[in-house]
């Protein structure tokens, strides 16, 4: 009993530090994008905030959801924050929400896209390029959602 304990503490330490350690390197990458960017530097702690809830929100929906509807939500809540910082500071949604999303943008299904068509499995290279346009729509529409929804209820 006090071994099933142990280890039950044991995946859940590590997958916290996991997930805090993966956290911190999102908020670190967020800067280095702001930077190559240029924004402001008032703005890095703000931008590395909506980083770091974005992906923490893919994170816990893609446990219960599918890759576009977590991606959607992610890109929603990047949204609903730049929006926010527009109100409040009146800085444009573009500059809070470019690094954020720069972070969901779906490379990595992109180049598994084209390592299938190079082997020559023309149906698998298909839907996983089906699979990047859902989800570069998806992020596309969860700004677009957010942007509707709140932007009366945010005016300058």
């Amino acid at each position: 009993m006090f071994y099933l304990i142990w280890g039950l503490f044991a995946i859940t330490f590590v997958w916290s530090t996991v997930l805090i350690l993966h956290l911190v390197m999102i908020f670190i990458v967020t800067i280095c994008i702001c930077i190559i960017n240029q924004i402001r530097k008032t703005e890095f702690f703000f931008i590395g905030f909506m980083s770091i809830s974005s992906q923490f929100c893919f994170i816990t929906i893609s446990k219960s959801f599918d890759l576009i509807t977590s991606t959607f939500f992610a890109s929603f809540i990047i949204g609903i924050l730049a929006l926010y910082r527009r109100k409040t500071k009146r800085t444009p949604t573009q500059v809070t929400a470019l690094a954020p999303m720069v972070l969901l943008v779906p490379g990595s299904i992109g180049f598994k896209m084209m390592g299938t068509f190079i082997e020559n499995q023309g149906e698998g290279g298909v839907v996983l390029g089906f699979e990047m346009i859902f989800v570069a729509c998806a992020i596309v529409f969860g700004g677009m959602i957010a942007e509707f929804i709140f932007s009366k209820q945010l005016e300058l």
